[in-house]
């Protein structure tokens, strides 16, 4: 065998030191791997995540704290630590509620060494399966690897409700159309003294109900403060304006507003009677609507029923007018009127119906009563203005089921008065006020080019305006240069198709321009005449536009000026016949 002569000693000799190194290279990989085997055992063995929470009650609401605890037991030095909380539905941050993981570094830990983090955090109400099992996690590594390693723990909270109940004091009869009164007892009460986020007591009626007043303040519609370790009570007069119903349902519920959500800590529900008011009462307009503009004249109905089981002697009706921009000049009733208390009063001597109103009939009546032109420019508070009818109907009469030594019924009327916007349009040819050089010839001249420099004003008054737009198209053999100058927070835009000139505003406060500087823009045009012009004023720019949105009123106004031209009527170094088209 040729291969087994070739197979010499030296060969031999020379496989076996391969082998010997092979095996050493090897018994190397294992002593490595074994020692980071147990390097990692170790390490791993030696670190403790744990979730510390307080040992006395966690109530819904109230803030705690959550101590995450980092222990080194290893003989290690641990690098790169991070403890991550992770934070379920139904527990939220108190400094940023918006936050569901919340990532903290310590760098380095040594061996045998405690680490801790604390987050404040609070419980909420929440009907999740996994609400209030908060976690927490420690990545880190140790040495001179590059290997991370995690430890994780979880701890599921069971917050308590608050000591927190209300109770309500409600009429046996409530009528529809008649004030009545709730008084609302709560007790919103905590062992220890904290800063907690609001705690607001909501009502809710199931019918169209009203709350007029109460002692004290709403902070909402509807909602009452409930201040923290008191019992109190809150006074509430309210009334029903209208129902379908037997039965109200007055809903109560303690709710936590807190970062914009508002959460429910407590609820019950009350129930009383409701009936047919004894008298159906009401004021409006004729013409129904929630607003009216100034210079409108407003027809106001007055409709009253007996709904009682006996005749209504005597009856008196009275309706007053309350608001600044109430012209009184026009107003037009067949009844008296109070011009100090601003009464109107209808009563038995001047109307023998309502001598003896029958069971079962009923009546209108009517009045006119304009609005002024004109809003009061007194002081910047001038806005908002509304016109109140308080109106009322009573008798001595004495009718079954009221607790009451006469029978009456009410009804407030509010309309807001729209606000105004008006639009100014000025052309110049020379404006040096405004520091401006217009180029060309004047009185312009067939086939030459003429600048001209467009100044446009917008008035709100009355009430804020929102969104407003001020257009225009540019006449033929106009076109547009530049822009000059323009408010701040407005936007100014040319369409080249269209030829349409646009400037938007987002908000005009009510009586700029009446007390102080209104809004404008400034922009050049440059207009070319032709032999069609010739003997005439040349157009410059169309019909100009402004529309807005009302803000308090809800309603959307518009204005317009008149188109301009080149008779320039506020630019006061030309007359009206120098601004006609020349040869």
């Amino acid at each position: 065998m040729t291969w087994l002569k070739s197979f010499n000693l030296k060969t031999l000799k020379s496989l076996g030191n391969i082998n010997q190194k092979l095996l050493i290279i090897l018994t190397l990989v294992l002593i490595i791997a074994g020692g980071l085997f147990i390097y990692s055992r170790s390490s791993s063995r030696g670190v403790d995540i744990e979730i510390v929470i307080p040992e006395e009650d966690i109530y819904y609401g109230v803030p705690f704290s959550v101590e995450a605890r980092f222990q080194n037991n290893s003989p290690f030095d641990l690098d790169n630590v991070r403890i991550a909380l992770n934070l379920p539905e139904g527990l939220v941050l108190l400094e940023d509620p918006n936050k569901v993981n919340v990532l903290r570094e310590l760098d380095f830990v040594g061996p045998n060494n405690i680490a801790e983090e604390t987050f404040v955090v609070v419980a909420l109400p929440s009907k999740e399966k996994d609400a209030h099992l908060i976690g927490v996690s420690a990545t880190y590594s140790s040495g001179s690897l590059s290997a991370e390693f995690t430890e994780s723990e979880d701890k599921k909270i069971s917050p308590k409700d608050r000591d927190i109940e209300v109770e309500l004091n409600l009429p046996s009869n409530v009528f529809i159309g008649r004030d009545f009164e709730i008084t609302a007892k709560y007790k919103n009460l905590l062992k220890e003294e904290k800063e907690l986020p609001e705690t607001l007591l909501l009502i809710e009626s199931s019918q169209d109900t009203t709350f007029i007043s109460s002692d004290p303040s709403e902070k909402g519609k509807g909602k009452w403060a409930m201040n923290l370790g008191e019992e109190n009570e809150i006074l509430i007069k309210a009334r029903v304006e209208s129902g379908d119903q037997d039965v109200l349902i007055i809903k109560t519920k303690a709710i936590l507003d807190f970062n914009g959500e508002q959460y429910v800590l407590f609820e019950k529900d009350f129930e009383t009677l409701l009936a047919p008011s004894p008298l159906t009462f009401s004021v409006s307009l004729r013409d129904p609507k929630g607003f009216a503009f100034p210079g409108e004249l407003l027809t106001y109905e007055i409709n009253y029923r007996n709904n009682t089981n006996a005749d209504l002697k005597e009856v008196v009706i009275k309706s007053q007018l309350l608001g600044d921009m109430f012209n009184f000049d026009t107003l037009n009733t067949d009844a008296s009127f109070d011009t100090l208390s601003r009464t109107i009063s209808w009563t038995p001597s001047r109307f023998s119906r309502l001598s003896d109103i029958k069971k079962g009939e009923g009546g209108v009546l009517s009045f006119t009563i304009g609005v002024k032109d004109n809003f009061p420019t007194e002081g910047l508070g001038g806005k908002n203005f509304v016109l109140k009818t308080k109106s009322s109907i009573e008798s001595p009469t004495i009718t079954g089921g009221i607790s009451s030594d006469r029978t009456a019924s009410s009804d407030v009327l509010e309309i807001k008065v729209a606000g105004e916007i008006g639009v100014n349009a000025e052309g110049y040819f020379r404006d040096a006020q405004s520091g401006i050089l217009n180029n060309g010839p004047f009185p312009p001249r067939v086939n030459q080019a003429t600048e001209y420099s467009i100044h446009w004003n917008v008035v709100g008054v009355g009430n804020d305006l929102e969104n407003v737009v001020v257009k225009s198209r540019l006449s033929p053999g106009v076109t547009f240069q530049e822009l000059i100058t323009k408010e701040e927070e407005s936007e100014f835009s040319y369409d080249e198709v269209e030829r349409q000139v646009v400037w938007q505003i987002d908000k005009v406060l009510a009586s700029i321009g009446v007390l102080s500087d209104s809004p404008s823009v400034i922009f050049k045009i440059e207009a070319t005449p032709t032999l069609l012009n010739l003997g005439q004023h040349l157009p410059l720019l169309e019909m100009i536009t402004a529309s807005a949105k009302d803000v308090f009123a809800g309603v959307d106004l518009i204005d317009t000026d008149k188109p301009l031209d080149t008779k320039l009527p506020d630019d006061t170094t030309v007359g009206a016949e120098t601004g006609k088209v020349i040869q």
